[in-house]
């Protein structure tokens, strides 16, 4: 993401923004921001030069601050984790060192390595539950195969605990895509889904998956939420795979969702020569 913005943090929605929206307006007489700003220059001390011309209803200048800030930061500071905040710390780690997101509505909520064996692998989710995950092969280790809901007995499951009562679900649809060549292939109705990262950053072999759950209401919060995958890895001795909450999509048509109608958000640079992407036009997602 873009470190020290706050919100949304596609390429459309900070065109659309005013000047006083995105750096906020100060209001010399009260010495007090009239119009809070998007960009947050708690963030960094490098980040003053910007706020200073703001103060000084430069807005010109403060965009030349801003550019020559991201052009020429180092040492980018962590937030503070609270030791017990797996979450957090999975979210701090991916975001400083492997993975690019440019929207919160795609967000890091676990990991786990999978082997080169079959077997079942918990995730512990801690409570969040949402109706699609997806799953990202983050640190380009190789590629890693689950099995699908058309494989009874080994498809994926979702158990979720909340005050006495545990439920456990079945997908009501999964699938992966696959870029590049595939782009608008479709493989709703596969055994395996797919989970790998070629490319800078994407080719012919990078494959995505999702899984759809149909959440039921509860009458009170969740305090444990577990993902059970059977799958493995088939090109490396271990695969580790970044769990994704896909908050911008309620459900998945398994059979009409690929790359090319879908908004993929997150991407890994772990390979040094990895562009950053641009984000896509929006799309319509989840179908």
């Amino acid at each position: 993401m873009l470190s020290g913005m706050q919100g949304r943090h596609d390429e459309n929605y900070i065109k659309g923004m005013s000047d006083e929206r995105l750096f906020g307006q100060w209001e010399k007489e009260t010495k007090k921001w009239i119009v809070q700003p998007v960009l947050k220059y708690g963030f960094s001390p490098d980040l003053n030069p910007v706020r200073y011309c703001v103060i000084d209803g430069d807005y010109e200048q403060a965009k030349k601050a801003l550019l020559s800030y991201y052009q020429n930061r180092n040492n980018i500071p962590a937030p503070a984790i609270s030791s017990g905040n797996a979450r957090g710390r999975l979210i701090v780690e991916a975001q400083t060192k492997d993975i690019y997101q440019y929207s919160q509505q795609e967000s890091s909520i676990a990991e786990v390595t999978v082997e080169d064996e079959w077997g079942w692998h918990c995730v512990d989710l801690e409570n969040h539950l949402c109706p699609v995950y997806g799953l990202i092969d983050w640190q380009r280790d190789g590629c890693a195969c689950v099995r699908s809901k058309e494989c009874e007995g080994f498809e994926p499951r979702l158990e979720i605990t909340a005050g006495s009562e545990t439920c456990i679900l079945k997908p009501e649809g999964d699938t992966y895509i696959r870029a590049g060549a595939s782009g608008n292939d479709n493989y709703g109705a596969e055994k395996i889904l797919f989970v790998q990262e070629s490319g800078a950053p994407v080719d012919s072999d990078t494959m995505r998956s999702y899984i759809h759950f149909k959440i039921p209401e509860f009458d009170c919060r969740p305090v444990s939420v577990r993902l059970h995958l059977y799958s493995k890895s088939i090109n490396a001795s271990k695969v580790s795979l970044l769990v994704l909450a896909q908050r911008q999509m309620r459900d998945i048509n398994e059979h009409e969702l690929t790359w090319n109608n879908h908004t993929p958000q997150t991407f890994s640079y772990k390979n040094p020569d990895t562009e950053l992407p641009q984000p896509p036009p929006g799309k319509k997602d989840g179908l």
